[in-house]
């Protein structure tokens, strides 16, 4: 779609625009934008430096499509970020326009097929157009509830004998705010990068054969699987902070991430993830009276910690009790279960198990309980 000045602003005297490709919505929406911006925001104090402006006259399409290539590269990114109506009060623009146009199309879009087309693409853009407004008014990825410094993670796992930690932390964070950027800036092109670009940015920073088993571990092969356990669970948890961020639908994993993801998966090998669980003192010790296998135990004691009252206590047990497969599934009845739950406790009030699953159960708890779930798989995998 052509990117050019256009004079009309509201949706309906847009509509001779309306691209009747669908796959060009994206283009028609991007370029409105860029056109409300221009008319609403000041160009002329925001770009002093500007020649021959020649504002809404014969220049305004190449100022038009300068604008354009901005956003699209991500400069001058404040420019577009807020407007300020005749009362002086500031909105976030890029959230604004969305809902305004979202509103435009609902209004309009019982006039043809093409409208109520353009109307439901708006409204399945509505998770892209927040991921977007993410990066817009943030200038890096940064998840205050979740951060956990490199640094803080590895060294009570493997010390400073083999890696230079702090290094590792500054490649990581760099290589980390690139493949966010990449990530951001497909979201705003509509263009999925494939491998090969993934690859090369984040070889521009880390070298991924040399990550995956420096030179240095050669003769300490246990070390070794430790270390890249340590490796694959933080790429795993970055990814899986930015999963809940954006709100990506289970199972789904986009560009760049999924690299990072099919990396850090490649990691341990069967035999290396068979010694990590094997080799663990803990690994024959669980109250085998509770539970049907190891993975069920450390499935409820990672969920135990969020417990703060019974009917979480009643949803764990009874999903696990009724719905869970063999190596997960709980084994005793109610009471041994409650004698042994309240004896590993240190609070004085007792929890009870009396409602059924259908009571208790939400949509909210299932999705708690897969997250933690699938870590549990990624940490002591089947083989």
């Amino acid at each position: 779609m052509e990117i050019k000045y256009i004079e009309e602003t509201t949706l309906e005297d847009r509509l001779k625009y309306l691209p009747e490709n669908s796959n060009e919505f994206w283009s028609f929406y991007m370029i409105a934008f860029v056109n409300k911006a221009y008319k609403q925001n000041d160009f002329e104090k925001y770009f002093k430096d500007y020649k021959d402006i020649g504002r809404f006259g014969l220049e305004d399409n190449k100022i038009v499509q300068q604008l354009f290539d901005s956003l699209m590269n991500r400069r001058n990114v404040e420019y577009f970020r807020y407007y300020r109506d005749d009362e002086g009060t500031s909105f976030k623009f890029w959230d604004v326009f969305y809902e305004d146009e979202k509103k435009q199309a609902e209004l309009l879009k019982e006039k043809s097929d093409q409208l109520y087309s353009y109307f439901n693409f708006l409204v399945m853009s509505d998770v892209k157009i927040k991921n977007i407004s993410f990066f817009f008014y943030n200038n890096s990825y940064k998840n205050k509830k979740s951060n956990i410094d490199f640094k803080n993670y590895a060294t009570p796992k493997i010390g400073s004998d083999f890696i230079n930690i702090d290094t590792y932390q500054k490649k990581f964070y760099t290589v980390l705010i690139d493949i966010d950027k990449q990530y951001y800036e497909s979201l705003l092109k509509n263009k999925i990068p494939n491998s090969e670009e993934v690859l090369v940015v984040i070889n521009k920073t880390i070298d991924l054969q040399e990550l995956a088993s420096p030179i240095i571990f050669i003769e300490y092969p246990k070390e070794l699987v430790v270390y890249k356990k340590l490796i694959k669970n933080w790429l795993l948890m970055e990814v899986e902070k930015r999963k809940r961020q954006f709100m990506w639908e289970e199972g789904y994993i986009p560009m760049p991430y999924l690299e990072i993801t099919k990396f850090a998966n490649r990691l341990l090998d069967p035999a290396e993830r068979d010694y990590l669980i094997k080799d663990s003192p803990e690994y024959f010790q669980y109250p085998k009276h509770i539970f049907s296998g190891y993975k069920g135990y450390k499935l409820f004691k990672y969920y135990s910690k969020g417990i703060y009252n019974q009917t979480m206590l009643t949803f764990i047990y009874r999903n696990m009790r009724s719905n869970e497969r063999e190596e997960y599934k709980i084994l005793a009845d109610p009471a041994p279960f409650l004698e042994w739950y309240n004896s590993q406790r240190e609070h004085d009030n007792i929890f009870q198990i009396n409602q059924p699953l259908s009571k208790v159960n939400s949509k909210e708890r299932q999705q708690n309980y897969k997250i933690i779930k699938s870590l549990i798989e990624e940490l002591y995998p089947t083989t």
